[in-house]
This record gives C-alpha cells, sequence and structure tokens, in this order.
C-alpha cells in the first residue's frame, strides 16, 4: 500500500536555501527505510513542495510507521538525520 508523509527538518529555518539538505536528507532517510526491508518497497518524492522546509514523500513500504516495532526504527531514523515526518490525510 502506498502512503504520504510529510517529511520536515527539524533543525533548520523554512527557507529556500534548505531545499538541497532537505533533499539530501530525505533520500539518506528513505534508502534506509528500504534497507530495512532489504530493498522489498519504493519511494518517491512528490511532484510538487509543499514549503521549502518540508516535502511530501510517498512510500510503498511492507509495513507503516504505526507498526508498533517497525515505528520505532521509522523515528529513529527520522531523527538520526534530523528530519520530522507525519501521515498526511487523505492522501493514500
Amino acid at each position: 500500500m502506498w502512503c504520504c508523509y510529510r517529511i520536515a527538518l527539524d533543525d533548520a529555518p523554512a527557507d529556500a536555501a534548505a531545499a538541497p539538505d532537505l533533499e539530501r536528507r530525505v533520500t539518506a532517510f528513505a534508502d534506509s527505510i528500504l534497507e530495512h526491508f532489504s530493498g522489498n518497497g519504493s519511494w518517491m518524492a512528490a511532484s510538487a513542495r509543499v514549503k521549502a522546509d518540508s516535502m511530501d514523500v510517498w512510500f510503498g513500504i511492507p509495513s507503516l510507521p504505526t507498526d508498533p516495532l517497525f515505528g520505532e526504527i521509522w523515528r529513529a531514523q527520522l531523527r538520526q538525520r534530523g528530519l520530522t515526518g507525519q501521515r498526511v490525510p487523505n492522501r493514500n
């Protein structure tokens, strides 16, 4: 199942200069999540930016962050990269 999550910088001001850093961090985060599932899954950034310090990312992965065990891994990977994330309702 594909679900959309809004991923944002947790430690930077909301300006256009943050965009390249956000993309780099989101890519590292998403790749680490797929690595957890041994490459079983996909992710892609939404085509339009929400704000300079956040972006919507679609994940097609075997488990959701609401699963207690996987949720811990998800949150740890976000924290490790200075990111926050929340599910975008009504976008799946």
